[in-house]
């Protein structure tokens, strides 16, 4: 076995590592939300304890965006040792950058807790109906 192979396949586990990092945040980051959406349902979440459990997915989605940075990465360094991609090429100029800032862009809609406050309302005075939606 030659030594680029090596190096291709030790990239290779290098990216599969960080795809695991990336599900366990993501899936961290969803069940706090789901804690939360349960506890406020049955009134039995506080202010403080949502803040902090809010900070929680706050963290999960930061550790999301940057797992999803350093895959790129991973992907650009293993494509070279392949010889897809020579060593001038980078984020910008394979246009990788759009796929990841969309996917980076997805990952921080989530529940923030300096949003928790907002909420929207809608008045319909023909049927004197309101709609109140709380943005978290």
């Amino acid at each position: 076995m030659t030594t680029e192979v090596r190096v291709t396949n030790e990239y290779y586990i290098r990216i599969i590592i960080v795809e695991y990092i990336s599900v366990f945040f993501s899936t961290f980051g969803v069940g706090i939300s789901m804690i939360i959406n349960e506890l406020k349902l049955y009134h039995k979440l506080d202010i403080v304890q949502e803040n902090i459990l809010l900070s929680y997915v706050m963290f999960s989605t930061l550790a999301l965006v940057l797992t999803l940075y350093f895959r790129y990465q991973l992907y650009l360094k293993w494509y070279m040792y392949r010889g897809l991609l020579t060593e001038y090429d980078n984020l910008i100029s394979t246009n990788w950058w759009q796929q990841m800032l969309t996917e980076q862009f997805i990952v921080i809609i989530s529940p923030i807790p300096f949003l928790q406050s907002l909420k929207y309302t809608e008045v319909n005075k023909n049927w004197s109906t309101s709609y109140q939606y709380e943005i978290n």
